[in-house]
């Protein structure tokens, strides 16, 4: 599953505080802001009366103002009231000495600040200044959202199909559920057609994440759904719910699913069920694939322009059919990991098989370690000229990466994985040797960035 930003609403913050705002209720104080963005705030303020009143608001803006206040000064076509606000301003006086209200600024000033604050608290309280302020956070409040508990994922739902102007606001919907190993709640039918109705009503919807834990069979939940995804993470099991809500996204780039049953592990799935493939147009902007399923990456690599693969377990296909499946992505392939076998005549087969159908590989992983020795590996690994990195299970010797080095003039980095089976490497660099460093690839950056 991909990794979720940080910054995400609290479900329960929504439900207290974002009510509609009652437009003849009294403005209330704008949160405290950094001075960093009451400069970019005077910077678009061209009418020097308004520089010199806000220039009076507090002694740190006092400066920002004047910098702008006497850039270009020209006393003639000064009026003079004018002139009596800049001399206010040089000499204030000490009873007008404490802070004023910060004058009414053009919207379009609010919404700059606005899309500077990171804050979901913060964005919140903005939003009961007025109807016009709210309308202006909602953009930002909505954005992603992120729910790792069913009530509230039910809660933020309900409040999407309550109030249809908020759907439209939502780009990033991540759905999980921290609680599949408590009991099954009686009420799943209902909690699913809840997300149904919120999705129709989400037309924007750029990036998807729904993992349950559980065996998934609710990809029914996407008919009808208007949205144009460029990514899709999720458990839905690979029935032609599913298939068909492929063949609806063009502009899909990225895939990670999950096959939570173990039952698509296996080619002999998609060929032997009764379900269909997606059509051989669809998907033509797929880039990345992530997946523990051999059977759904030789479904969905072959005629598409698969540049990044990752499949989790080790192929049960054939070297040949698998490799060959592989290759034909029309990416070209240039970042792969894959179980490779762990007895070295299968890893050399599979490395000389990957060398003739996909030679344009840049990062390639998961090779169990291996010494100097193994000769037959390492002139296997020589045939890729464009290797950047290779990714092993654990740490080899100095002298075996001196063997890469001479095997391979292009290979920059050789990254062990260290502690954890996912984010910890032990990087060691190459051409020219170096000092190994420890680490932390949360984000699959070694995947990724070719």
């Amino acid at each position: 599953m991909g990794r979720i930003s940080p910054n995400t609403l609290e479900l329960d913050l929504v439900q207290r505080d974002m009510d509609i705002v009652d437009a003849t209720k009294p403005a209330q104080n704008i949160p405290a802001l950094p001075i960093e963005l009451h400069q970019e705030i005077l910077d678009h303020i061209e009418r020097r009366r308004d520089l010199c009143s806000l220039s009076r608001v507090s002694r740190a803006l006092q400066p920002v103002a004047e910098t702008l206040l006497y850039r270009t000064v020209d006393c003639d076509h000064f009026l003079p009231t004018t002139m009596e606000t800049i001399q206010a301003v040089v000499d204030p006086d000490p009873r007008t000495e404490a802070t004023q209200p910060i004058p009414q600024l053009p919207i379009e000033i609010y919404q700059e600040i606005i899309g500077h604050i990171t804050s979901k608290s913060d964005l919140l309280s903005l939003s009961l200044i007025s109807r016009a302020v709210q309308a202006l956070a909602e953009i930002y409040i909505y954005r992603t959202i992120e729910s790792r508990r069913r009530s509230r994922t039910e809660a933020f739902c309900q409040l999407v199909v309550r109030r249809p102007r908020i759907g439209p606001f939502v780009r990033s919907l991540t759905i999980a559920n921290d609680e599949r190993h408590t009991s099954y709640p009686a009420r799943v039918p209902q909690f699913w057609d809840t997300i149904a109705r919120a999705l129709r009503r989400m037309p924007q919807l750029e990036v998807l994440r729904v993992h349950d834990g559980f065996m998934n069979p609710n990809a029914r939940i996407l008919e009808r759904c208007t949205f144009s995804l460029r990514e899709l993470s999720c458990d839905f099991a690979f029935n032609d719910d599913f298939v068909a809500f492929l063949d609806t996204q063009p502009r899909l780039t990225s895939i990670d699913w999950a096959d939570n049953d173990n039952s698509a592990r296996a080619r002999n799935y998609f060929t032997n069920f009764s379900v269909k493939s997606p059509f051989p147009g669809s998907l033509p902007e797929l880039r990345m694939l992530h997946t523990d399923s051999v059977g759904m990456a030789m479904t969905l690599v072959p005629g598409r322009p698969v540049t990044h693969l990752w499949v989790s377990n080790e192929a049960k296909a054939a070297v040949e059919e698998f490799i060959t499946a592989m290759g034909s992505s029309t990416g070209p392939l240039l970042s792969l990991r894959m179980g490779f076998p762990f007895h070295k005549a299968l890893i050399v087969q599979y490395l000389l098989a990957l060398g003739e159908y996909a030679p344009g590989i840049r990062s390639l992983g998961f090779l169990r370690p291996f010494t100097s020795n193994d000769l037959e590996i390492v002139n296997a690994l020589a045939a890729f000229k464009d290797l950047h990195t290779l990714v092993l299970w654990s740490t080899v010797t100095s002298e075996t990466l001196r063997s890469l080095e001479y095997a391979c003039p292009s290979l920059k980095t050789v990254a062990c994985l260290h502690y954890s089976y996912a984010y910890e490497y032990v990087r060691m660099p190459v051409n020219p040797i170096g000092t190994p460093q420890p680490m932390h690839d949360p984000e699959l950056r070694l995947w990724k960035d070719v």
